[in-house]
Parts: structure tokens; sequence; C-alpha cells
């Protein structure tokens, strides 16, 4: 009984960690990457600001200037945090990268003395790029 019951949890366990963990994104073709790198304009805390300034409506909270005519501390407040937000993604976040074994084919010709030279061949390690800070 005391083993069952310590199994029981064990599989409680696992199957909790195993439903935490999120799906990975889906992978994006490098061509459609490409072609929307100059599209993006990178990461704004004054865009991030505005969008969540102007969804506070949303939920009761008004974004205009306060009915005495003071400032909207509010609206101060929530361009803190973005600005805050960003630069600590800007300063201390990481891009993680990797390629796998068998990603990467290789074509090519060259010349030899014995005339022309056709080789293929594909990477077998696996290169990563890890980077520090999103500029």
């Amino acid at each position: 009984m005391l083993i069952m019951n310590k199994l029981s949890n064990l599989i409680k366990t696992i199957t909790k960690v195993i439903s935490g963990v999120r799906k990975p994104f889906p992978e994006v073709p490098s061509v459609l990457l490409l072609c929307d790198v100059k599209n993006r304009s990178g990461l704004s805390a004054i865009s991030l600001g505005t969008a969540i300034i102007s969804r506070l409506p949303e939920i009761g909270i008004p974004n205009g200037v306060n009915a005495d005519g003071s400032e909207n501390l509010i609206n101060k407040y929530t361009m803190l945090i973005a600005e805050e937000l960003v630069k600590e993604i800007k300063n201390n976040g990481i891009s993680m990268s990797v390629i796998e074994p068998g990603s990467l084919q290789i074509t090519g010709t060259a010349m030899s003395s014995a005339g022309p030279i056709e080789f293929v061949g594909t990477n077998t390690s696996i290169p990563t790029n890890v980077r520090g800070g999103l500029q």
C-alpha cells in the first residue's frame, strides 16, 4: 500500500511537470524570417507603453488627463514599467540558437589536376550561438 501511494505521488508529480512545459514554438522557415526582417522596427518602450495605455479603459482605468487637469500617474507608471522591461530585455536577455546535425547541406565543385571534382557534405557537429543582450 505504501509503495502504491509513493508510485501514485510520483506519477502525479511527473504528470504535473510535463503538463507545465510549454509546447515549442512552430518552426518558421528562414526565407519568411528573412522577408520580414526589414518590416520589424525592433523592441520599443514607447510602442509597448502606448499599447498598454490604450487598453487601460478595457479594465475600467481612464487613460486621459485627470478630471482636475493634473497628469495621469497611471500612464506615467505604465511608461516607466515599459521602459524598464525593454531595458532589461536589451541589456540582460539571452538569445540562443542551435543548428541540428545534418540540417546544412553543402555541395560544390572544384578543379584538380585530374579534372573537375564535385563534392557534397553536411554538418556533423552541433554549433550553437548564445548571445547576451538582444540589440
